[in-house]
């Protein structure tokens, strides 16, 4: 596998760079591997690419999907720039571990900077507001989505909507 591989790769003298540390991030994601992502972040610090958007992006996503959302709103904070992935991997990482308010707020934010939302936005805003039953700020969002910013609802928005109003009765 991917961290077996990573972790020979080491042994063997061979210096990773940002594309190895890109390709072994996404496997502590899959396997919700924490601690190894957590050891993989002190080799990228190791090696002085902390200020590789990239790298850090992956390091970003590994801890939202590991469920560890205080350490990659660490990661979020250190980013140089913030593009509408890292801010959608935020806003996501909020949404799935019971956190809508402060996704809603972080995207308050992101509307405020120069990064615009995207379809994936969106998903994750329209999620996040789903499972903590904001019905009035799920609709709200719904519909600016197409009103503000031109995006045609897919089916999986569609279903968001219907799980939100589902939820709440």
């Amino acid at each position: 596998n991917a961290l077996g591989i990573f972790y020979e790769m080491k042994e063997a003298g061979i210096k990773p760079d940002a594309i190895s540390y890109t390709s072994v991030l996404p496997a502590c994601s899959q396997l919700a591997a924490l601690e190894q992502g957590k050891d993989i972040q002190n080799h990228v610090i190791e090696s002085k690419l902390e200020t590789n958007e990239v790298v850090m992006g992956a390091l970003l996503d590994m801890y939202a999907k590991c469920g560890a959302v205080g350490e990659a709103l660490n990661i979020f904070h250190q980013l140089p720039e913030r593009d509408v992935v890292s801010w959608t991997s935020m806003i996501t990482a909020y949404g799935s571990h019971g956190q809508a308010l402060e996704a809603l707020k972080l995207f308050g934010e992101m509307q405020q900077s120069n990064a615009k939302p995207d379809i994936v936005t969106f998903l994750a805003v329209l999620s996040a507001c789903s499972h903590a039953g904001l019905v009035d700020e799920g609709c709200h969002h719904f519909n600016k989505m197409i009103t503000e910013y031109g995006i045609s609802p897919r089916i999986e928005h569609y279903s968001c909507l219907i799980d939100l109003l589902g939820r709440a009765g």
